[in-house]
C-alpha cells in the first residue's frame, strides 16, 4: 500500500494538469471516456494520502468509472493547487458550497473546471471570453443513422431543421473507416494521422455555419477527409450551390469520391458538380474558386489562418480550431473589405493543421 500511495502521488503530480487540459473551460467537449476516468482517479489519488483512505479510494474506483460522465457534467469545481514539489494539497469544492465533497446535481449545466497552480507562471495573454454552450460530450450514440441524428436532436446539439435534414440524408456509415464506430459519438481514425470528427462536432459546426449555408452558397471544407461534412454542406447549399472539399492526401480525396458514390442521392451531387473534391494544401485555401460564403476547417491551425479569412465573401463565416496546446473553435465573420469579427466558441482537441510530410510522420 505504501508503494501504491507513492506511485499515485508521482503519477498525479506529473500528469494531472496535462490530462485535464481539455476540460479547462466551460463547454470543452473533445475528451474521451478513458481520459474522464483517468481524471477522476487522479483526483482521488491527490486527495488520499494514507493507507486507510487509499483503500477507501480503491473501493470507490468502480463507482467513479461507472459515473464518470455524470461527474464531468456536474456543477463541481475541481481546484487542485500545487503547493510544493514534495506535497500536493488539492481542493475539491462544489460550485455552490464550501464543504469539500463531491455532490453532482440533477440536470446539470456544462462542467466548469478551474485550476490554481501557485508555482506556475501567469501568462499575460488575455483569456478568451466564452459564452455558455450546451453540454454535448459523448452521449449521442445511435444504432443507425436515424437513431444517431435523433439522439443529437434530443440532446439539443441539433436544433435547426435544415441541419437535421442534411445529416439524415447523408448516411454516415458510408464515410466511416470502421463500421463499428459509424454511429458512435466519438472521433475515429481514418489513417494518415487524421481522424473523422465526432458526430456532435459535425452537427455543431453545421449549426454555426447554417446562416451562410443558404441555397446557392459556395463553401469550402478544408481537410475533407472521407468527405462526410462536405456532403452535408453540399446538401444544404442546394442544386445551385457548390461545396468544395480539399485534402492534401490523395488517397483520402479518392476515398471521399468513392464514399459519396455509395448512395444515389449523394452521387447525384457529385454528378451535378455540386460537390467537388480537390487535392491540395488546404492551409492556402482554394483561391481559384474564392470567395466563399462559408469555410470549415477540420484541423487545428496553430495561428489565425489569414489566407482563409481573406477568401471569405463579405458577410461570410469561417469556423476553425485555433491553437497549439490549448485549442479553441473560432467563429470568424467578415464584416467588411478589411474587417473581421472573431468569437471563441469552445475548447476542443483536434489534430494539427500541418503540411503533408509532418502529418504522415505523426501517423
Amino acid at each position: 500500500w505504501t508503494t501504491l500511495v507513492q506511485t499515485t502521488r508521482i503519477l498525479s503530480h506529473r500528469f494531472f494538469f496535462k490530462k485535464l487540459q481539455c476540460l479547462r473551460r466551460p463547454g470543452a467537449v473533445e475528451t474521451t471516456r478513458i481520459e474522464a476516468v483517468y481524471c477522476s482517479v487522479s483526483v482521488l489519488g491527490c486527495m488520499f494520502r494514507n493507507v486507510a483512505l487509499l483503500q477507501r479510494a480503491f473501493v470507490l474506483l468502480y463507482s467513479v468509472m461507472h459515473f464518470a460522465p455524470r461527474l464531468l457534467t456536474s456543477r463541481v469545481l475541481f481546484c487542485p493547487t500545487l503547493i510544493s514539489a514534495q506535497r500536493i494539497k488539492p481542493l475539491c469544492v462544489p460550485a455552490t458550497r464550501t464543504r469539500a465533497v463531491f455532490r453532482p446535481f440533477p440536470a446539470p449545466p456544462p462542467v466548469q473546471v478551474l485550476f490554481a497552480a501557485q508555482e506556475a507562471t501567469v501568462s499575460s495573454k488575455a483569456t478568451p471570453q466564452v459564452t455558455a454552450h450546451r453540454p454535448m460530450a459523448w452521449r449521442s450514440h445511435g444504432h443507425d443513422n436515424d437513431g444517431l441524428v435523433e439522439a443529437l436532436t434530443a440532446n439539443g446539439i441539433i436544433s435547426n431543421p435544415r441541419v437535421k435534414e442534411a445529416m439524415l440524408s447523408v448516411e454516415r456509415a458510408h464515410f466511416a473507416a470502421d463500421q463499428r464506430d459509424a454511429y458512435q459519438d466519438h472521433p475515429h481514425g481514418i489513417g494518415y494521422g487524421v481522424t473523422m470528427s465526432a458526430p456532435h462536432m459535425h452537427a455543431h459546426c453545421l449549426e454555426v455555419l447554417e446562416p451562410v449555408l443558404h441555397e446557392g452558397a459556395s463553401v469550402l471544407d478544408v481537410g475533407s477527409g472521407t468527405g462526410y461534412l462536405t456532403a452535408c454542406m453540399g446538401h444544404m447549399v442546394g442544386a445551385q450551390g457548390k461545396a468544395y472539399g480539399i485534402d492534401h492526401v490523395p488517397e483520402l480525396v479518392a476515398s471521399g469520391i468513392a464514399n459519396i458514390e455509395k448512395s444515389a442521392d449523394t452521387k447525384q451531387m457529385l454528378t451535378e458538380g455540386r460537390v467537388v473534391f480537390v487535392t491540395g494544401d488546404g492551409r492556402l485555401g482554394l483561391e481559384e474558386f474564392a470567395p466563399f460564403d462559408a469555410i470549415h476547417v477540420g484541423a487545428a491551425s496553430p495561428e489565425m489562418p489569414d489566407m482563409l479569412k481573406r477568401q471569405l465573401k463579405v458577410g461570410g463565416r469561417l469556423v476553425v480550431p485555433v491553437g497549439r496546446g490549448e485549442q479553441w473553435i473560432m467563429q470568424i465573420d467578415r464584416t467588411g473589405e478589411n474587417t473581421w469579427t472573431e468569437e471563441p466558441l469552445m475548447g476542443v482537441r483536434y489534430v494539427p493543421l500541418c503540411d503533408l510530410k509532418s502529418q504522415l510522420r505523426g501517423a
